[in-house]
């Protein structure tokens, strides 16, 4: 099926995740991740945040929504990485 490809053991560490999820589906669920995300950002300690998007476009327009609202707040709200 996979014509004898090799198998590859990588080592690595499993972090801890957290998952969340909405109530209902949301209308604009770029927009959601957006608000979600600077949420997280601001009421948990440091970490890191993975969205999942379904593209480039949605992944390109969610980066702008939060570097609008993110440039708004000035000194309010930490850095982003």
């Amino acid at each position: 099926y996979f014509d004898n490809a090799k198998i590859f053991k990588v080592p690595g560490r499993r972090y801890p995740v957290d998952i969340y999820y909405t109530k209902a589906p949301e209308a604009d669920y770029v927009l959601a991740s957006v608000i979600t995300t600077l949420q997280i950002h601001v009421t948990q300690p440091p970490g890191d945040v993975l969205v999942f998007l379904t593209g480039q476009e949605e992944i390109e327009t969610a980066t702008e929504m939060i570097q609008q609202r993110i440039s708004g707040l000035g000194t309010k709200i930490s850095e982003l990485i």
